[in-house]
């Protein structure tokens, strides 16, 4: 009796884990969003805000500025909320900031909740208090779409925790760039993906121009 009862409490304990982290990927997954510029360009988004009317996505600058380095004035999203492709919607941009060989690599864009139509309104993933703390080792979430193509998550590791530089493993497939970093739970975004080696938008910097720009 002893052993069926311990051998029910560890199958329930690792049913609880597996559902935690599959709800996780789950909830991410149906925050992020591929974004498409009028050029051409491809890469990722994660919704991280709601409003009466919008809905607020966080990306990479580089996404959505065109070569002369001004912001694309064409752009659109898709989302897979519960693995069903939405529509292209309509987006706009709210702020980009970029400096090329640096992590200010970083752009607010939203779009309007009517634009939805019928699709079902995800549920943003916040972003992390400014005082949460990012350590090497840390299990950290990550949804994107490599090559512009329909997302994935991973799980990875902090590979390097510094002041103003925060690198993940594994590497990042071209089109993931913009996808959020979350959390081992999936419920916030620490970080947004950039470079290909996995470096990301440190948590403090997108708190800097979160502020500057009243968002």
């Amino acid at each position: 009796m002893f052993f069926k009862k311990t051998l029910l409490c560890i199958c329930l304990y690792i049913c609880l884990l597996s559902s935690v982290a599959f709800g996780g990927l789950e909830e991410v997954g149906d925050a992020t969003c591929r974004i498409k510029t009028g050029s051409g360009g491809v890469g990722t988004g994660v919704i991280f805000k709601e409003t009466e009317s919008d809905l607020y996505i966080l990306t990479a600058a580089h996404v959505i500025i065109n070569r002369r380095g001004g912001p694309e004035l064409s752009l659109r999203i898709r989302l897979y909320n519960s693995g069903e492709m939405s529509h292209e919607i309509p987006a706009y941009n709210v702020a980009a900031h970029f400096q090329p060989n640096s992590t200010l690599d970083i752009a607010i864009i939203k779009v309007e909740k009517k634009d939805l139509r019928d699709y079902p309104i995800p549920k943003p993933i916040p972003i992390a208090d400014e005082t949460y703390t990012i350590k090497e080792g840390d299990t950290i979430l990550s949804y994107g779409c490599p090559s512009g193509y329909w997302p994935s998550g991973w799980k990875g590791k902090v590979n390097i925790a510094e002041k103003g530089r925060t690198v993940f493993k594994p590497y990042a497939i071209p089109g993931r760039s913009g996808s959020g970093i979350f959390d081992k739970d999936g419920t916030k975004v620490i970080g947004v993906l950039i470079w290909k080696n996995g470096t990301a938008v440190p948590l403090q910097l997108i708190h800097i121009i979160l502020k500057t720009h009243g968002i």
